[in-house]
């Protein structure tokens, strides 16, 4: 059974769903951890957009994040119903494009207090349907952002009865044009380490 997330005017309200212990389970827009992308894209679309500048290659690795939106500009076209746009990790030697990340991004508009209320309802509604969820709160200044005045706010969930973990984050851009924004992100473990061990070395 695949579980999904609704959209209320930009509230997030999740299913009255049994409880998911399996990574596999939870879906973002229809794709989930561990599928290949080839069953939601064509491989001339999943090869434009990994040349496209929109791409983000981690350095010194074979990590790559692909942006999907719902205009035509993206390669990876998609009409989203609950978040402006993803963005999907795979690995560049994997020529099955297994999905080891999602995100779902909801973009703000410079509106930080409507970042923060939105990110106050997706964790309200995470823990009303997945028992045990444990928030941790952090802060810090955005890497991306040389002069430091950026921030993110982030939150990790996570309950032992499961094997993976939520993230939900508000980024404060300094630079108006950025548009602040709410993310609702999972990874595979293996992607998970990379990011906390080796990505920002």
């Amino acid at each position: 059974m695949k579980f999904f997330l609704i959209t209320l005017i930009f509230f997030f309200n999740i299913q009255s769903l049994s409880k998911a212990d399996d990574i596999r389970d939870f879906e973002i827009e229809g794709m989930s951890i561990g599928d290949s992308l080839l069953e939601h894209f064509s491989k001339k679309s999943i090869e434009d957009e990994i040349r496209s500048e929109f791409s983000y290659k981690y350095e010194n690795s074979n990590w790559v994040q692909l942006g999907v939106g719902s205009t035509k500009d993206f390669p990876l076209f998609k009409k989203l119903d609950r978040f402006d746009e993803l963005g999907i990790t795979i690995k560049l030697d994997d020529k099955n494009y297994t999905i080891h990340g999602v995100i779902g991004d909801i973009l703000c508009h410079n509106d930080i207090n409507k970042c923060m209320l939105v990110k106050d309802e997706i964790i309200k509604d995470l823990k009303n349907t997945f028992a045990g969820l444990k928030v941790k709160s952090w802060k810090k200044k955005h890497r991306m952002d040389k002069t430091g005045k950026s921030i993110v706010y982030g939150n990790t969930l996570s309950a032992d009865s499961l094997e993976f973990k939520f993230s939900v984050s508000v980024y404060d851009m300094a630079d108006d044009r950025y548009n602040d924004s709410t993310q609702l992100s999972i990874n595979s473990k293996e992607l998970e380490n990379f990011i906390k061990y080796e990505a920002y070395k």
